[in-house]
């Protein structure tokens, strides 16, 4: 892997399915089985009889990208540094915490859609570190 970065440099934060395409796809697809009722990539089955799965929203689907949203805000530190954000439950407990590169006096972080609407709805608080 390290040896593929170095020759891929030019691939930025892409490298890793880069990576995949050539160095693990020439094995997996002669054993994969794919279930896709959307696309139909790579002879792709229908899904066996479910329950609906889409998370409240139509746009979900098995493989779609959960952080096509972003919070942000205004931060006091320079460019390129980085700005800790703490999420907490509404009475104050931690959750995880995330870091974002403040560019011109703004974080920004990509989020999945359901961390967003707890956001929204207050059942998370985002706070910075100062």
């Amino acid at each position: 892997m390290q040896q593929f970065a170095a020759k891929n440099a030019d691939s930025g934060h892409f490298i890793d399915q880069h990576y995949l395409r050539e160095n693990v796809w020439p094995t997996l697809r002669n054993s994969v089985l794919s279930h896709d009722d959307l696309f139909g990539f790579h002879d792709a089955k229908p899904f066996p009889p479910h329950a609906p799965n889409r998370w409240n929203t139509d746009n979900f689907h098995v493989g779609s990208n959960t952080s096509y949203q972003a919070i942000g805000g205004q931060s006091a530190l320079p460019d390129d540094a980085v700005q800790r954000l703490i999420f907490s439950s509404p009475d104050g407990n931690p959750l995880f915490d995330y870091r974002a590169t403040v560019q011109k006096g703004e974080w920004r972080l990509d989020m999945p859609f359901f961390v967003v609407e707890k956001i929204a709805s207050q059942e998370i608080a985002v706070r910075r570190e100062e």
